[in-house]
């Protein structure tokens, strides 16, 4: 570090967060102090409850268990901002955990950032410093040699950022003093945020790390009750045990439901000993249902422990249990069992989180039993969580209503309860009489309410009079007046909007076996309805239309009940794709914005029961059951062209304000995805986790077979979308960098590819040149040959240069006991084998390390000696008193490739054979060596170039200033077509022609560095021995 910055002090920082978008939120934080030379001088760290669903625990390994008791981002971010206040902020990859954090703070109304020119980037470091590491975080600690014992914690990966920091400031000081160049401190910004948020400048909250997490399953919450309290009684329990009940229907215990139980007891006065006597005695009662069929299964005694070890009861107890057969009882209100809950057809049940089981698999066979999957309302029964402890917005709405939270293994469970039953046969009328009563009617002898026994309550919105002709339905000669009719047809689009949403169409629901199974028992005229529910025209699609009209009417007549304000509401707001502001709307009107909230309040409330039944409640289930759980909008809208309708007045197609109102879904990007495109992508990744192989390849076929998708063109267009690479038969999930396509690639190949065939077939954007020396980068992938690559899980021989090879096959001769090795026998292995060349072979045993006499290729004994000179090094010559090099830029310099640089110059500087040097320059170190096949080079000078605003042919002095510098600057534009002459030559060697050609013979013979007056001889013969042969042809004409 140097002086100016011994003062400084820093503060390495990094998040893990629930995405990669502003969107997303941080859900755990950590902050490393350290000073000037990388010291730690203190950490702090916390998780953070981010009020949301986390999809990406298989990353972190934090999920919403661990966050329940942790703090929100507003609770901690005055003592995360005084953690940063007065250091320079320093993180590998600033600008992703910056971003981040400053979307968090702008939440809290905290305008602007307080990292822009306060931070210091790792990844960046590393980019400079090891740029063939790779610059992820973790190849960057490899390529220093750091260990990072906790990867994807905030802390773990803080201090091995820390560690990687004060590596390179050992190594490297120049180098992060110049990025720290201009670099100022965090500013103070917890007073701000003190002003914002009140509690950010409050007492300070508990933190919460990843080992303050009680474990809902060991029973340890226990611990939390008071011990000694005075038993009151069974009596006063009741609350507690039917809570427990709930709270087991899974046989496990959330986060959630612990903290519930904890403040039940408290409030209820049950103590620690009360508290294990009464989960005792519900073991105890499990225990009577496992024995009810004469035996406990291994599966049920392992469930009997688990629920032991959640409550805190001795497994002694439970072994008991097991091995001798207990007499029944109960206890309290509880049921046997703990569970008193039974799922009944009809039931409403809702789905949350990335399930084990695909949610389409498990909304199926709920469906198959008869119950109704949908979103959480006051009628749900029970939500089923990936996680229990989700903080999804399902989940909290469901926690709110007081509906059961409860994992896949308990719903698993309660539903085989139901379908073993036999009670998941679906019953219509049942069905129509709990979801859907018909309105009440004036009692008719055999009526359709009596048959049916409604309860009188309306299933639509409108309840006034139909005025509807009497009606005949098929050759029965049945004929129904206006309010027969009516009642008919709600019950039978009763039946058919459960079995529907369900089943995927009406047509499928006539078609189902739930109608069949109560043939004969409904009047005939809703048989005859439901018997003509799948044709395009007939009496039933007539009762639709006269007895609730269609979507685009309803919504029409909605739009039309609407006063000027309320419409504009709608159309730029509601339904807008970019919607207006309150602000703007209020200008609009002349009123203000927080009047707008409430017209908008009033107005959404007016609107709910319009969408939530009737027309617009069921085409949104037709489409949800054509597009589940991902279609095109192109698709939906052959089966329901009313969607490409544009309303009046709203201005919009159907399907846009229908993706305004259904929560279910989204439509973005031409996809209809359940219930939005990032979530179903997320979906479709674990879906292919399963499918692929080590290098991150699926058969298209069997993706095919698990997919929803059931047409291959719709499937490669979605998995496009989603970010993979459809390749032929295959699809590749490894696209991200590369290394990654290459391998992906081999994997489908079975053999090894040349670059150019790999380049053909990769569809990349890089040139083909970045595309091989990105091949390097990846411990997956052997170059086997010049310039072929394999897998290496294959085994094969790698390729690691003709001189490599050739010191392996001479060193094992040697070993052998031999001289050395034939040149025939060497040429001949490594031109079949790795398809190097026969000639270079050659050469390569005769130069460097080796010589060649007699046929027999051996190590040289002695060192190999650069007898070259500047003096006879073409393209060499005096400028500003040293020897530099004259050249002409061209492509290869301008894209980064090393320059050639005449033998002369390395001797010059007394360099040994492959014995590389390290010069400094105002941009880094420049590597220059002599080796190879004999020729001396100097690595990529493109970084100099681009200063300089050069271009392919100008021309430029490159200086090694003896050693002890790197330079390179721009030469005089040559003017060789327009001289002639010594004018001419002057031009060659890169001077400046003089007035005369006397004066430009002197300004020859000093850039070759010969006296003034030298001989003509002399110069002539020095540009022999360069050999210079473009100018010894020009003397020759000129002298003689």
């Amino acid at each position: 570090m140097t002086n100016k910055n011994q003062a400084l002090s820093f503060a390495i920082v990094d998040i893990e967060t629930t995405g990669f978008s502003n969107r997303d939120r941080i859900i755990e934080v950590a902050v490393v102090h350290a000073d000037a030379d990388g010291t730690v001088t203190g950490t702090w760290s916390t998780l953070v409850n981010p009020d949301r669903d986390i999809p990406n625990s298989n990353v972190h390994a934090i999920c919403a268990s661990d966050v329940v008791g942790a703090p929100y981002f507003a609770e901690i971010a005055g003592e995360l901002a005084a953690q940063l206040e007065g250091r320079v902020f320093v993180a590998h990859n600033v600008p992703f955990d910056a971003r981040l954090l400053t979307a968090e703070f702008d939440r809290l109304g905290l305008a602007g950032t307080p990292f822009a020119g306060a931070s210091l980037c790792t990844l960046t470091l590393t980019g400079r410093l090891l740029p063939a590491s790779g610059r992820g975080l973790s190849a960057a600690l490899s390529a220093a040699g750091i260990v990072n014992t906790h990867a994807h914690a905030a802390l773990g990966d803080a201090e091995a950022t820390t560690e990687l920091l004060r590596h390179y400031l050992l190594r490297a000081p120049e180098a992060v003093a110049d990025l720290l160049a201009g670099v100022h401190l965090v500013p103070a910004f917890s007073g701000d945020l003190a002003e914002l948020v009140p509690q950010a400048g409050g007492t300070p909250v508990a933190l919460h790390n990843r080992t303050a997490t009680a474990r809902a399953q060991d029973g340890q919450w226990l611990g939390q009750l008071a011990t000694g309290v005075p038993v009151l009684g069974q009596p006063h329990v009741d609350a507690y045990l039917d809570l427990l009940a709930t709270a087991m229907l899974d046989r496990e215990l959330s986060v959630h439901e612990v903290g519930e139980l904890t403040d039940c007891a408290v409030t209820l006065g049950i103590g620690q000993e009360e508290a294990i006597d009464l989960h005792t005695e519900f073991v105890r009662q499990l225990a009577v249902l496992a024995w009810a069929d004469g035996v406990v299964t291994e599966e049920e005694g392992e469930e009997l422990h688990s629920v032991a070890r959640a409550l805190g009861v001795e497994a002694h107890t439970v072994d008991g249990l097991i091995s001798a057969q207990v007499a029944d009882g109960t206890v309290g209100s509880s049921t046997a069992g703990g569970s008193s809950l039974r799922l009944s057809p009809g039931d409403r049940v809702t789905f949350t989180g990335a399930t084990e089981v695909p949610r389409t698999a498990w909304e199926a066979r709920a469906s198959e039993a008869g119950l109704d999957v949908g979103g959480v309302t006051k009628k749900s029964v029970l939500l089923i969580a990936a996680d229990p402890d989700s903080l999804s917005s399902k989940a909290k709405k469901a926690r709110k209503l007081g509906v059961p939270v409860v994992s896949e293994s308990g719903f698993a469970r309660l539903l085989g309860e139901l379908e073993n039953s036999g009670s998941g046969v679906v019953d219509p009328r049942m069905i129509v009489a709990a979801s859907h009563p018909v309105a009440e009617k004036p009692e008719t002898e055999g009526g359709l309410e009596d048959s049916m026994q409604f309860d009188g309550s309306s299933f639509y919105e409108d309840e006034g009079e139909v005025s509807t002709p009497v009606v005949e339905l098929g050759d029965d000669g049945i004929g129904l007046d206006a309010g027969t009719m009516g009642s008919a047809f709600d019950t039978a689009a009763g039946i058919l909007g459960f079995i529907a949403r369900t089943h995927g169409g009406l047509r499928k629901a006539v078609e189902h076996r739930g109608i069949s199974a109560v043939d004969g028992e409904l009047p005939p005229y809703v048989e005859a309805l439901l018997s003509q529910a799948g044709e395009e025209s007939g009496s039933f699609r007539m009762a639709l239309s006269q007895r609730r009209g269609t979507i685009t009417e309803v919504l029409s007549s909605f739009w039309d009940s609407c006063d000027e304000r309320e419409q504009r509401i709608l159309r730029d707001r509601i339904i807008a794709q970019s919607p207006a502001t309150l602000d703007e709307i209020g200008q609009a009107f002349g009123v203000t914005r927080e009047r707008v909230r409430q017209l908008q309040k009033k107005l959404i409330a007016r609107l709910q029961p319009v969408i939530s039944s009737g027309p617009v409640a069921d085409f949104s289930a037709g489409v949800r059951a054509h597009a589940y759980p991902v279609g095109t909008l192109e698709q939906v809208t052959s089966i329901f062209p009313e969607l490409a309708t544009t309303l009046s007045g709203w201005e919009a197609p159907l399907w846009q304000i229908l993706d305004a109102f259904d929560d279910d879904f989204r439509i973005d990007d031409g996809w209809v995805c359940f219930p939005d495109l990032p979530t179903a992508a997320q979906r479709t990744g674990n879906l292919l986790a399963a499918l692929v192989n080590d290098e991150g390849v699926a058969e298209l076929a069997r993706v095919l077979e698990k997919s929803s998708l059931e047409d291959p063109t719709l499937l490669s267009q979605w998995l496009t979308t989603c970010g993979y690479l459809v390749s032929g038969d295959h699809v590749l999930t490894r696209v991200g960098s590369i290394p990654a396509r290459a391998a992906s690639l081999l994997s489908i190949a079975g053999r090894p590819m040349s670059v150019p065939e790999m380049y053909a077939s990769i569809g990349t954007s890089a040139s083909e040149r970045s595309f091989r020396n990105g091949l390097y980068c990846s411990d997956e992938l052997t170059r086997v040959s010049v310039d072929r690559w394999a897998l290496e899980r294959w085994g094969m021989a790698e390729y690691t240069g003709i001189a490599d090879l050739i010191g392996q096959r001479v060193d094992a001769a040697t070993a052998d006991g031999a001289e050395g090795l034939q040149l025939s026998e060497l040429v001949t292995e490594l031109s079949g084998v790795f398809g190097v060349a026969e000639n270079s072979v050659a050469a390569y045993a005769a130069t460097g390390d080796f010589t060649s006499t007699g046929g027999v290729v051996r190590r040289r004994s002695e060192p190999k000696v650069n007898n070259a000179t500047p003096e006879e090094s073409n393209g060499v010559y005096m400028h500003d008193g040293r020897w530099c090099i004259l050249a002409t830029v061209t492509k290869d310099h301008l894209r980064g490739s090393g320059t050639y640089v005449p033998n002369g110059m390395t001797a010059m500087l007394g360099m040994q054979w492959n014995e590389p040097r390290l010069l400094p320059s105002e941009h880094g170190e420049q590597r220059i060596i002599w080796g190879n096949m004999g020729t001396s080079s100097v690595g990529s000078i493109r970084r100099f170039l681009i200063p300089l605003q050069v271009v392919e042919g100008d021309r430029i002095w490159i200086d090694l200033h003896d050693g002890e510098w790197f330079s390179v600057t721009t030469a005089p534009t040559s003017r060789a077509e327009e001289l002639d002459g010594m004018a001419w030559l002057a031009d060659h060697v890169g001077a400046v022609p003089g007035k005369d050609d006397e004066e430009s013979y002197r300004v020859v013979a000093e850039a070759l560095g010969l006296a003034p007056n030298a001989p003509r001889r002399k110069v002539l013969a020095r540009f022999r021995h360069r050999p210079d042969s473009e100018a010894v042809e020009h003397l020759e004409r000129i002298w003689m």
